[in-house]
């Protein structure tokens, strides 16, 4: 039998799709005994037709109802099916009546007709779930239950059914009474780890997860290596918060099914969702000894060994994937990275040049200018990007950034101060151009444009945490409006308390205002999740405050030795050890 999709009443499919051709139907419902060859009949009278058979009729109401779902036209298809309902009993034309009646909310036709499917197909369970489904969004919810559990029994009790049932329950305006009848058929079919399975899904749409769980060790006591029911109840304890727990679920199933290739693949994707990268890349070479050619596992394990410091690693993931024809755009885009990352600005051009499409194609091609400037060919480098904001003005933006932040690394300030107002005048009011601007006028002490730019941005978007974050800082760091800039800093880390850079700021106001044990605690933090220079000359400064001196310097010169430059830290050592 021919079902309709189950996301029926989420996004209609093409009617034509939705049902079987009339004409096959027609032909089956009408077939019986060919009558034996027999001589011409005796001609008519010329005004007048032969007599029309019941079945021919039939047959035409079939096939205008197939021309009907050809044209789209669900209510004329419908109504051609009930007239031949009304000429047959086979129980396919009662179906198709009832499933284009259901899909088009015609519930007194769809009982109609599911209750004459009932009579003429006894055996058949799917009219009852129609009828069930009906008698709950009627509210009538003791048939209800009583019709999908005789639909659940002659099914067999199968998944089958069971799933059938979550879609059409999820998809149901009485969705929030689906939960009561997971429950009852979990009770009713108490030895069918499909039904204890079901209740555990419908629980989690409704976010009961402490039932998912009991529901998830009803099905594992039924079924101990059910691989959805571990994915099921991991998932729950996702949703609910719990990484750890989850993470600890996956690993208690591959204990006693670590051949499971699926999951596996599951729980290096949670471990690598929960910043876990080495376990992750682990599990993902596990994976790769067991099926080196399975293209989804490549390419998280190049993107890994390429964040964990494994070049070599990454090469080779990244060089099969393209042997296989698979992902070859995203490869070589981070064939790309990985070639200017080692110094080798020509293959790096050479990789970028070859994406030819997908979001990686913009990546690309924002990177080459850098690449040019890397060489010494700033000038090349600021065409491309002019070329790249005519040619592609989604990309103008990004453009317009990347060209002002050559020239700043370039010492050319004055440029790329200019380069900003030009794109201003481009594009008044573009909160990243404006943000930009504030930075370096801050950078160059000039509080006053920074403030009016910080706040035009502030202006469209009160909540704006990095525009917040920059202005109190701003304020807290280059004039005496700590107490201001401090208000500021403390609405940005309510809007982004896990933002080192929010970290760093509260630390600084802190400080400012003399609070130094409160900065040293935000500086620590701030520290341990991005250790650059600016936040490590903070840092070394307030220890060197408390008297921790040698503790300061061993922070300033773990961040010399990541960085000989590092001016925010040699401008404080120099200050504070003159």
């Amino acid at each position: 039998m021919i079902e309709l999709p189950r996301m029926l009443r989420t996004r209609r499919p093409s009617l034509i799709t939705l049902l079987a051709p009339a004409l096959a139907l027609g032909l089956a419902a009408c077939a019986g005994p060919q009558p034996r060859e027999a001589a011409a009949p005796a001609p008519e009278p010329a005004a007048e037709a032969p007599p029309r058979s019941a079945d021919a009729d039939l047959m035409l109401k079939l096939l205008a109802a197939e021309m009907a779902l050809r044209e789209q036209d669900a209510g004329a298809a419908l109504g051609y099916y009930r007239e031949a309902m009304a000429l047959s009993n086979s129980p396919r034309v009662a179906s198709r009546t009832a499933q284009l009646a259901r899909y088009l909310g015609r519930d007194e036709l769809v009982r109609e007709a599911a209750e004459r499917w009932r009579v003429w197909a006894p055996e058949d369970p799917q009219p009852l779930r129609l009828l069930g489904l009906l008698r709950l969004e009627a509210g009538a919810q003791a048939e209800a239950l009583a019709l999908l559990a005789e639909f659940v029994e002659g099914s067999g009790a199968t998944a089958e059914a069971f799933e059938q049932l979550l879609a059409d329950l999820r998809q149901s305006s009485a969705a929030d009474r689906s939960l009561a009848v997971g429950e009852a058929l979990a009770e009713r079919f108490p030895d069918s780890p499909d039904a204890q399975l079901a209740l555990g899904r419908l629980a989690l749409w409704e976010q009961r997860y402490a039932l998912v769980d009991e529901a998830a060790a009803r099905a594992l006591a039924l079924r101990p290596d059910w691989r959805d029911a571990w994915f099921l109840r991991a998932e729950a304890q996702r949703r609910s918060g719990d990484e750890v727990a989850a993470l600890e679920t996956l690993d208690q199933a591959l204990k006693s099914q670590p051949a499971d290739y699926e999951l596996r693949l599951q729980y290096a994707r949670g471990l690598l969702g929960a910043g876990f990268s080495e376990q992750a890349l682990a599990q993902f070479r596990r994976l790769l000894r067991q099926r080196p050619a399975d293209a989804r596992v490549l390419y998280a394990a190049g993107l890994l060994a390429l964040e964990t410091g494994e070049p070599e690693q990454a090469r080779g993931y990244l060089l099969k994937l393209l042997e296989l024809g698979e992902q070859t755009d995203a490869a070589q885009y981070f064939l790309g990275r990985l070639a200017e990352s080692e110094g080798d600005l020509e293959g790096a051009l050479r990789w970028y040049g070859r994406v030819q499409g997908g979001e990686y194609q913009a990546r690309a091609q924002l990177r080459r200018p850098a690449v040019l400037a890397a060489e010494g060919n700033l000038a090349g480098a600021r065409k491309m990007l002019a070329e790249l904001r005519n040619a592609q003005p989604e990309l103008a933006m990004q453009a317009w950034l990347g060209e002002v932040a050559l020239l700043r690394e370039a010492g050319a300030r004055d440029e790329a101060r200019a380069m900003l107002d030009q794109a201003l005048e481009r594009h008044p009011g573009e909160p990243d151009l404006l943000y930009s601007r504030a930075l370096m006028a801050a950078e160059a002490g000039d509080v006053a444009r920074a403030e009016e730019d910080l706040r035009a941005v502030l202006a469209g978007n009160p909540d704006n945490a990095r525009a917040l974050n920059a202005l109190g800082y701003t304020l807290v760091d280059l004039t005496e409006r700590v107490e201001e800039g401090f208000a500021l800093i403390r609405r940005a880390y309510q809007g982004a308390p896990d933002d080192p850079a929010v970290i760093d700021s509260m630390g600084w106001a802190h400080y400012r205002m003399g609070e130094l044990e409160q900065a040293l605690d935000y500086l620590s933090r701030a520290y341990e999740l991005y250790p650059d220079q600016e936040v490590g000359a903070h840092l070394g400064e307030v220890l060197w405050q408390l008297g921790r001196r040698e503790e300061a310097r061993a922070i300033w010169r773990a961040v010399l030795e990541r960085d000989s430059a590092s001016p925010a830290v040699r401008e404080t050592m120099e200050r504070l050890t003159r």
